[in-house]
């Protein structure tokens, strides 16, 4: 992957994990917290804030952590034409190539983009979306895997109201979704891949974020035919990553999503308004949290104070390099692996799109 290099491991040691004690906090403290403090949207109980397009400053601001303690959501979303700020560039640098395909120009049948070449960033919009949140009690362990994050079962559960979650889908870590993004105007049907990301990958993202990275997943869209499309949609190009960091004592995890969607043909009105998505996307995210943590806490075994191995097979084609097998000998297919979606639950990624999954 260009762009971040992969800090040392003397480095590493100075990404320092968050110090959030969400479960006593979940249940004393968020009402009073909510009540007390300006938020954006409170959706199934709650509370969420939309950070407009600041990318970059989820956790080195104390308030934002204070707020994720407490249960809340945090959200920034972008939509540009023709431009990428520096913080954003960092994010579709970092995103936009990873794949799991050998070949994705030539397999999934998308272009390469280089964020730093003019001509490349004229030719689309782009859409940078980020969100964070804390499940508690639950380690990144017990569901971090494509398997589990890629059922019918798990979206179902953990999608916003109004999402159509289909059933006829048979590849493996693979989950399709329509939802409805501008009323009578803008939904989307896409379909999406689901496959972990390697150690060497987690350590770039590491120094993009900031704190350690435990587990992560890419998403990327894909397609229900593979041969190539007689014409192009307007979607170019999708990736998601869902970041799972534990907390100390067996808290709980949090969790960091990024994504990035091209687009070939979102008119300037059209993306004037989805650059405005912060509230209602922020109210979208807080209904998701409210649903992982349900479901996980449901599904998944509660955490106990431990090491978490991280990391499985390396994610991004000829750029990312050799395929790598897990710590510990994990590949997400043994017995802690069960069927998981594409967590639209930490990533409203499909909140991005425009175009269908042919």
């Amino acid at each position: 992957m260009g762009g971040t290099s992969s800090p040392t491991r003397s480095e590493r040691k100075k990404l320092n994990r968050p110090k959030l004690s969400p479960s006593t906090r979940l249940e004393s403290e968020a009402d009073q917290y909510y009540k007390g403090n300006k938020v954006d949207a409170v959706v199934e109980g709650v509370a969420g804030v939309a950070l407009g397009c600041k990318h970059g400053s989820y956790y080195s601001d104390p308030s934002n952590l204070s707020f994720l303690e407490c249960g809340g959501a945090l959200f920034s979303f972008t939509c540009r034409k023709g431009a990428v700020l520096p913080d954003e560039a960092d994010i579709v640098r970092s995103l936009i190539n990873l794949s799991d395909y050998d070949d994705e120009v030539n397999e999934n049948y998308v272009p390469f983009f280089d964020v730093d070449d003019p001509s490349d960033v004229a030719r689309y919009t782009y859409i940078v979306q980020k969100c964070a949140y804390v499940i508690p009690d639950v380690g990144c362990d017990s569901f971090a895997n494509p398997d589990f994050l890629s059922t019918v079962d798990y979206h179902k559960a953990c999608q916003p109201t109004g999402t159509k979650v289909w059933t006829d889908v048979t590849e493996d870590r693979t989950f399709r979704i329509t939802k409805t993004i501008i009323r009578y105007i803008f939904h989307v049907t896409v379909q999406f891949r689901v496959s972990q990301l390697s150690r060497s990958t987690l350590s770039d993202l590491e120094s993009l974020i900031g704190i350690p990275i435990d587990r992560g997943v890419l998403l990327e869209r894909n397609r229900r035919s593979k041969k190539r499309p007689k014409k192009l949609d307007g979607t170019a190009k999708a990736k998601s990553v869902l970041l799972y960091t534990d907390l100390d004592g067996g808290g709980g995890t949090l969790v960091t999503n990024m994504s990035v969607v091209l687009h070939r043909g979102i008119p300037g009105t059209v993306a004037h308004v989805m650059d405005n998505f912060g509230s209602r996307g922020v109210g979208e995210v807080c209904e998701t949290a409210s649903r992982a943590r349900k479901y996980l806490k449901e599904n998944c075994p509660k955490t106990q104070p431990q090491n978490v191995a991280s990391s499985c097979r390396d994610v991004g084609g000829k750029e990312q390099g050799e395929k790598e097998c897990a710590v510990n000998g994990s590949d997400g297919t043994g017995p802690d692996a069960a069927d998981f979606s594409v967590d639209a639950t930490h990533t409203d990624l499909s909140s991005s799109f425009d175009g269908d999954d042919e």
